[in-house]
């Protein structure tokens, strides 16, 4: 009986937090994740002009502050690292290798500059949605700049 009052009450509470109150939750709950392991999947246009989507799907490891590896198993074989101190993007096939230094105006990839820093992430998007139905909830961001990678990042 026990377990079913705190359920009841936290679905109860749950319920009655704010839009602004889910975000900050959010936020709350990653600003102490210090490593990461991920799949994705990416869409992605390279202009107006093309119909459909180029779908990749890769993986990320992340461990703060700002070293990871991502890397692609479906479409790509492009590898980007970072030491915290500067990015590494190798891209076999054009035998080509990008390095760039890290500093507070780098657009990093949105996942990783999410986890490492709310501040840093939110230089670059702003919330534009809070979507609730059900227990799901998603929040989507959009770039707060003209010229970003990202069309709009949805957790």
């Amino acid at each position: 009986m026990n377990k079913i009052v705190v359920v009841f009450l936290y679905a109860v509470l749950s319920s009655t937090l704010s839009y602004a109150s889910i975000e900050d939750l959010f936020f709350k709950r990653i600003e102490n994740v210090r490593s990461l392991e991920v799949c994705f999947i990416q869409k992605s246009k390279v202009d107006q002009i093309q119909e459909n989507y180029d779908v990749y799907e890769g993986k990320l490891i992340f461990k703060k502050p700002l070293k990871f590896r991502w890397y692609y198993t479906k479409n790509s074989k492009a590898v980007v690292v970072s030491d915290g101190k500067f990015i590494y993007a190798y891209f076999p096939e054009q035998n080509q290798l990008n390095i760039s230094q890290i500093d507070n105006s780098t657009e990093i990839f949105p996942l990783i500059s999410l986890v490492s820093s709310r501040k840093d992430f939110e230089k670059f998007y702003a919330k534009e949605a809070i979507n609730v139905s059900g227990s799901f909830t998603e929040i989507v961001f959009r770039p707060k700049f003209k010229g970003s990678m990202f069309k709009e990042i949805s957790i």
